[in-house]
């Protein structure tokens, strides 16, 4: 690697970390400041992974607290926190805000219950106890984490997570049943639990989620797998689409043995690869698929191969370094660093020129925190460097996944 090729991921590095510290609130890791200015679980803990290694772990913490604070009667948890009511104006740029925050249970788009709500939060206490060792923090909010797990495994019947329309990241897609993002998380927050009763020497909860979050595993892999990659999701039928944040999910999560890693990463580079990130899908969903009010708002590509995201490039990033192809790995971080210092931000999305994206009923949100925070996490995870950015052994970077 030459000193150049270090120096612009440096320079990246510092408009990520800058980034993402505009986000940080004593509510927690909010999401951005143009109309993302709530709390999205997902959005929030992903980019909480990068926030710790930043040895800033209150907002991290914050942030449990606060979606545990709304965390429903019978155990789920919201998987989003609005700061801020969803309007036209706040679409650009013009929110008015609560008094008081209002938790979300329920797609705005469809009625359906979202439900990564508390397995993002799971995983996001497993990457602030794993930075932090509160040991007294995880043993007082045990008894919540177990109850928002119950409500899976007594909503499902300890099978797959089904979802209704729109009730997955992919938001603007009309999918419904099983799907791999939800079930993926799913598997690991079953198997950050065996790990935190594991701490608390909880020994029956240890052997309890050591057998449920194998059989999970086991499910995706019997029900998803098709030969080449985990498939998109299950309705009437398996839907062989590829979708890369997920695959590349499924790669880190260890659900795969060292040929299956390398097959999926070989097809994502094959037919994702585009620029500086990976596209979201391949092939591309028929049009009918998109929901109608995208196309109204002028965005029908938001989440089908047309605006491209730098999550999954960035865990592809983390993926190649973990089977050892850290040239590789380094050259695609290189990558994306040059978008990220072209425009002096991280954006939410970019159109096909790398331009970020700014349509006229839609501007990409920048200080996009889930981006910002996996970066810095890659960042750590590639050039071995822990909080604050002291550099450590490979035994000794932190890894929630």
């Amino acid at each position: 690697m030459s000193s150049d090729t270090k120096g612009i991921i440096d320079q990246a590095y510092s408009i990520a970390k800058k980034s993402i510290e505009s986000d940080l609130l004593p509510i927690g890791i909010i999401n951005g400041e143009h109309h993302y200015v709530d709390l999205w679980a997902r959005d929030s803990f992903f980019a909480s992974l990068g926030v710790n290694t930043l040895g800033k772990t209150e907002y991290s913490k914050s942030t449990i607290e606060l979606f545990l604070k709304y965390q429903r009667w019978d155990g789920l948890v919201p998987y989003r926190i609005l700061r801020s009511p969803t309007t036209w104006a706040k679409y650009r740029g013009r929110p008015t805000y609560f008094k008081t925050p209002h938790p979300n249970f329920r797609s705005r788009q469809s009625g359906g219950i979202v439900p990564d709500g508390g397995l993002m939060t799971i995983l996001g206490v497993r990457s602030y106890f794993d930075t932090t060792r509160d040991l007294s923090f995880l043993k007082k909010i045990y008894p919540q984490l177990q109850q928002a797990t119950d409500w899976y495994v007594h909503s499902f019947n300890s099978g797959l997570v089904r979802e209704w329309f729109q009730c997955s990241w992919t938001d603007s897609l009309m999918q419904i049943g099983n799907v791999l993002y939800t079930n993926l998380l799913y598997y690991k927050a079953l198997a950050d639990m065996r790990y935190f009763s594991q701490q608390l020497h909880l020994t029956k909860d240890e052997e309890y989620f050591a057998i449920l979050s194998q059989q999970i595993k086991d499910l995706v892999m019997a029900k998803f797998w098709n030969g080449h990659f985990l498939a998109d999701w299950i309705d009437y039928k398996r839907q062989d689409y590829f979708a890369s944040y997920s695959n590349l999910l499924a790669v880190l999560f260890d659900l795969f043995d060292r040929p299956k890693a390398r097959q999926v990463i070989e097809y994502a580079l094959a037919n994702c690869w585009n620029q500086f990130t990976l596209e979201t899908n391949y092939p591309k969903y028929p049009f009918w698929r998109v929901y109608p009010l995208n196309y109204l708002a002028g965005i029908p590509d938001y989440q089908n191969r047309g605006c491209l995201w730098l999550q999954s490039g960035i865990l592809l990033t983390i993926a190649l370094s973990r089977l050892g192809f850290h040239d590789r790995a380094v050259a695609t971080l290189n990558e994306i660093s040059q978008q990220i210092i072209k425009y002096g931000d991280v954006y939410e999305i970019y159109e096909r020129d790398g331009r970020p994206v700014n349509r006229f009923f839609y501007k990409s949100e920048n200080h996009f925190s889930w981006s910002s925070g996996l970066f810095l996490y890659a960042y750590s995870q590639i050039f071995k460097t822990g909080i604050s950015g002291n550099s450590k052994s490979p035994d000794q970077t932190y890894s929630p996944f």
